[in-house]
């Protein structure tokens, strides 16, 4: 799978058969591709005109959650998997970095603004609904990843009640000075 093209790995469905990443491509900006671990060749899930990355599969296995730029700004789809059929929106005013709380009952993203959001979405059935957006709390701007880099800044507990983040921490703004005057005296024996 040696290629020249940029590639960011985003991990493995749920019964690890199944690898996916994005790749970086100047025709189609980014592409979700997959790659079985059986040595089966590379095989694109995703590819647009647009922006779409950083996947993530429910934890049943049965629906992608992912970014894309396709509605001019990121916002965070939900599509079926392997076979996409259909395709919903859960982000209302642009999203990005999406994970699923371990029951799939929710998917957690960060909006534009730093705010860490959480919509419930129920996949019991053959398609998906999608409930309203709640904030749960904002980031400080420091801490949101910066462009170009495909790790996420936070993780959810597998119930969905703790959330830790990559916090830098604060940096004081006065730091005192000592001055000594006179310091030589100080070097002579009493």
């Amino acid at each position: 799978m040696s290629s020249d093209q940029a590639k960011e790995p985003y991990g493995f469905t749920p019964d690890g058969r199944t690898f996916l990443y994005s790749v970086v491509r100047a025709a189609t900006l980014q592409d979700i591709w997959r790659v079985e671990v059986d040595g089966h060749e590379p095989a694109v899930v995703l590819q647009t005109p647009f922006i779409d990355a950083r996947p993530r599969i429910s934890p049943d296995g049965r629906w992608l959650a992912y970014y894309s730029s396709e509605s001019g700004r990121p916002e965070i789809f939900v599509t079926s998997f392997p076979n996409r059929q259909g395709k919903w929106q859960v982000s209302t005013a642009g999203g990005n970095f999406p994970r699923w709380r371990r029951d799939g009952r929710e998917i957690f993203y960060l909006a534009p603004d730093n705010s860490l959001m959480a919509v419930d979405v129920n996949s019991t059935g053959p398609t998906l609904e999608v409930g309203s957006a709640r904030r749960l709390f904002e980031l400080r701007a420091r801490q949101f990843p910066v462009a170009g880099q495909s790790g996420y800044a936070y993780d959810v507990s597998p119930d969905g009640h703790r959330i830790l983040v990559n916090a830098l921490l604060e940096e004081a703004n006065e730091v005192p000075i000592t001055v000594v005057a006179n310091w030589p005296t100080l070097l002579e024996p009493d």
